[in-house]
């Protein structure tokens, strides 16, 4: 089945098992309102855990959609499961951050507040963050749904602490980019962008301390959110 001309749409992880489920609020005005999708259209429905199970539509009325839930589909997960810790940002561009990590394959997405970046964001603007999340899984077709956070410096430590690590870091040797190996029974893989300005000597060398592989993208500068767009690529590529 060509995937690409099959509608992706997250329901629930009881509804995926049951085999059936129900469309309703912005998701059904966008696809049975908007894009005018019939009784009979197929689909691949995703429980934001990882699992997708193919369907169809077998029933619309003036504000709900049923599904029926047929064989199992695949998942379109990385086999690394990666997790983000980013400098707090300003939320649009928190908002390009999340969505493009999320196409490319990202498990998680926590922001902190560093040295030298801004200001945390607002639980508002999370719950915002997670809804551009949503949408760029469906869009992408991915079956897991990224959780998006705010931590505090410590708890990034704890992480790099657990899991194979890389830490952005400009002044390390940019020919040397390579994914740090990780446990095949449990593939998980952390990666730390500081903001623009770079973390501080204490934060990075604390990161190394703990295990982070100092990482380089290049010559030039990039933005936050570029940094991190690249970042998932190179760590993803090949999962």
């Amino acid at each position: 089945m060509d995937l690409a001309l099959v509608i992706n749409v997250l329901v629930t992880p009881k509804e995926l098992q049951d085999g059936a489920a129900e469309i309703t609020g912005d998701v059904y005005r966008h696809f049975f309102r908007s894009r005018r999708t019939q009784v009979g259209a197929r689909l691949r429905a995703v429980d934001g855990l990882g699992h997708a199970r193919y369907g169809e539509v077998v029933d619309v009325d003036s504000r709900r959609a049923q599904l029926r839930l047929n064989e199992a589909a695949p998942s379109l997960e990385p086999r690394v499961r990666l997790t983000l810790y980013v400098a707090a940002i300003r939320p649009e561009r928190a908002s390009t951050l999340v969505e493009k990590v999320t196409e490319i394959g990202a498990h998680e997405v926590s922001f902190f507040v560093a040295e030298r970046s801004q200001r945390p964001l607002s639980d508002s603007h999370v719950d915002r963050l997670k809804r551009v999340a949503r949408s760029a899984l469906e869009q992408s077709g991915r079956s897991w749904w990224p959780e998006v956070s705010t931590v505090d410096f410590d708890e990034v430590c704890r992480a790099v602490a657990e899991s194979p690590a890389v830490v952005l870091s400009p002044d390390a040797d940019a020919s040397l980019v390579s994914r740090p190996t990780t446990d095949p029974a449990e593939p998980r893989m952390v990666a730390v962008l500081g903001p623009e300005g770079g973390l501080s000597g204490i934060e990075k060398d604390r990161l190394v301390e703990l295990g982070a592989r100092p990482m380089a993208l290049g010559p030039t500068v990039l933005r936050t959110e570029t940094a991190a767009i690249v970042t998932s690529f190179v760590l993803l590529a090949s999962s």
